[in-house]
């Protein structure tokens, strides 16, 4: 299974291999990290920091910096900010590298490939 990542302006695909994913494509040791990142910034669940001021500012900086344009695709609009990890640094907006704007079907696609039935091959 592949997910993509950003590497100097080029998106690159790498495999999982031997890391169990859990139903949102993360590992139990991503899963375990942005809960300390999550409760560093004081929040008690995800979705409340996804909900905050802080992240919506965030998300609101990528987007521009995308200018709203899908950086897998390339095509649509970029409705989506995925976070390649769960690190301090990139929920806090000091690793704005790690932060990519996606439509929804490649967040979907690209970004959890364990939420859809099998990821296609990259170009």
């Amino acid at each position: 299974m592949a997910s993509l990542y950003l590497e100097k302006g080029k998106i690159m695909a790498y495999e999982h291999k031997g890391d169990q994913k859990g139903k949102c494509g993360i590992s139990d040791a991503q899963a375990k990290q942005m809960g300390r990142s999550i409760r560093h910034l004081g929040f008690s669940k995800y979705k409340e920091y996804l909900e905050s001021p802080e992240w919506q500012a965030l998300r609101e900086k990528v987007l521009e910096r995308d200018s709203y344009l899908c950086v897998c695709c390339r095509l649509d609009r970029a409705t989506q900010v995925h976070h390649s990890d769960c690190r301090l640094e990139t929920l806090t907006g000091k690793n704005l590298g790690s932060l990519h704007s996606v439509c929804d079907d490649c967040h979907e696609t690209y970004c959890h490939p364990n939420n859809v039935a099998s990821v296609p091959p990259v170009p």
